[in-house]
C-alpha cells in the first residue's frame, strides 16, 4: 500500500522524493514494519534518481515480525 501511495504521489507531481520517502517510512514503521529499504531509483540503471527522470522504480523491503516482504513498482511518468 505504501508503494502504491508513493507512486500515486509521484504521478500527481510530487518532486521532493526525500520527503516523500521519509513520510512513507514513518507510515510503515508506525504500522509495525522494520524497514530494510524504501527507494526510488532510475528504472534502467537502478541508480539514485531525480524528479526529472521519467522512468523510475520504487523498491521496498521490510520485515513484519520474522517475515521479510519485498516489492517493487515500475512507474513511467508523463
Amino acid at each position: 500500500q505504501a508503494i502504491r501511495q508513493t507512486a500515486d504521489a509521484i504521478s500527481a507531481g510530487e518532486q521532493d522524493f526525500d520527503a516523500l520517502l521519509t513520510s512513507k517510512k514513518q507510515q510503515l514503521e508506525a504500522a509495525g514494519f522494520r524497514i530494510d529499504y524504501l527507494e526510488i531509483r532510475d528504472a534502467t540503471s537502478l541508480r539514485p534518481t531525480t524528479a526529472e527522470n521519467r522512468d523510475v522504480v520504487i523498491l521496498a523491503a521490510a520485515f513484519l515480525g520474522k517475515t521479510r516482504l519485498i516489492d517493487n513498482l515500475h512507474l513511467t511518468r508523463s
